[in-house]
């Protein structure tokens, strides 16, 4: 096997597991939408038709850094373990991706109270909801910049031109976060589901609708993890070759 072979293998390899750990830790960030909905959810059903006060957005930024903080941590350390071998002081991508996460659910409340009057939000009777798409690409464009930003200034101590990663991260993350909650933004889409239940009826009556939903709704959010994980897997490999090859230049010319 030749030089060029093992090469290609060894990046074929770890774009598999970059993909693998962000397959396993991206979802984590799905629980930080989660706590951001719950956290305004409580408080303002606490306060309805009443002024949430100071201490009451105290609160929410507390609960929203420490919560964003501890899932981040959790994405990095999965992250860390495919990055150790090649990076030194790997450690800082955990420390970089916590305060990212953090950062990027306090930015999506500040511009969510920032914009409560103009933004299409849904009231109901006991509580006030977000409407779909503005929530999920609001959440995506909010935690993919701080995110991006937060590992690009680690990332830039180790490779070139890694400023590509502040750009490419945030749409993968608006565009992955979109595309899997796609049940949920259309509901045209929850009827195509029904429709083929339908027309499967006949082959497969004991496949319910409700089966069906799960199935295509995690296959969108398979299919949204794979893409993030490849499409950013593969600009960290390109990131690499480059800077490989600027070092190995570096040297030759050192010892010419």
């Amino acid at each position: 096997m030749g030089k060029s072979d093992t090469f290609h293998n060894a990046s074929r390899s770890f774009l598999l597991w970059w993909i693998l750990a962000n397959v396993l830790g991206l979802p984590f960030l799905v629980e930080g939408y989660n706590s951001v909905e719950n956290i305004i959810w409580a408080i303002f059903g606490i306060f309805y038709d009443r002024n949430v006060g100071l201490l009451g957005h105290l609160y929410i930024v507390v609960l929203l850094l420490l919560s964003g903080f501890i899932l981040g941590g959790c994405l990095g350390l999965i992250q860390w373990f495919v990055l150790r071998k090649k990076f030194p002081q790997a450690a800082r991508w955990i420390l970089a991706t916590s305060i990212g996460v953090a950062i990027g659910t306090l930015l999506f409340w500040l511009q969510y109270i920032l914009l409560f009057a103009i933004t299409p939000i849904n009231e109901r009777q006991s509580a006030i909801f977000f409407s779909s798409w503005y929530s999920f690409i609001a959440y995506g464009i909010c935690l993919g910049l701080s995110i991006g930003v937060s590992q690009w200034l680690v990332l830039k101590q180790w490779v070139h031109k890694a400023i590509w990663w502040a750009v490419v991260f945030p749409l993968c993350a608006t565009l992955g976060f979109y595309f899997a909650n796609l049940y949920l933004i259309y509901i045209e889409f929850q009827d195509s589901i029904y429709m083929l239940r339908q027309q499967m009826a006949m082959q497969f009556p004991e496949i319910s609708n409700m089966q069906m939903l799960v199935f295509f709704i995690a296959l969108c959010a398979l299919t949204a993890l794979i893409g993030i994980g490849l499409v950013t897997g593969v600009l960290l490999d390109r990131l690499l070759r480059f800077h490989n090859k600027q070092k190995a230049l570096q040297q030759k010319a050192a010892t010419d």
